[in-house]
């Protein structure tokens, strides 16, 4: 039932451990997520691109609070959703 191989990949999202409550507050959210989560984001991306048992990411669907997928799209040159 499902999709057995379908998988999350995380990314730090910028905040210190003690401000673990701080994710149930979207405002507090972006703007750590906004300056910190490219260059990970981007890595992950590398990751899957480089790896042999994925296809190649071919579309980024992101919504407000992943305005820094949009910067990751633009350098890749892959579509963004």
């Amino acid at each position: 039932m499902g999709l057995p191989n379908f998988q999350f990949e995380t990314i730090p999202d910028g905040l210190p451990p003690s401000d673990r409550d701080a994710t149930q507050d979207v405002s507090i959210l972006n703007d750590p997520v906004r300056k910190n989560c490219l260059a990970p984001f981007l890595e992950l991306l590398a990751k899957l691109n480089s790896s042999p048992h994925v296809p190649i990411v071919t579309c980024i669907i992101l919504d407000g609070v992943m305005s820094f997928a949009i910067k990751a799209a633009e350098l890749l040159g892959i579509p963004e959703v």
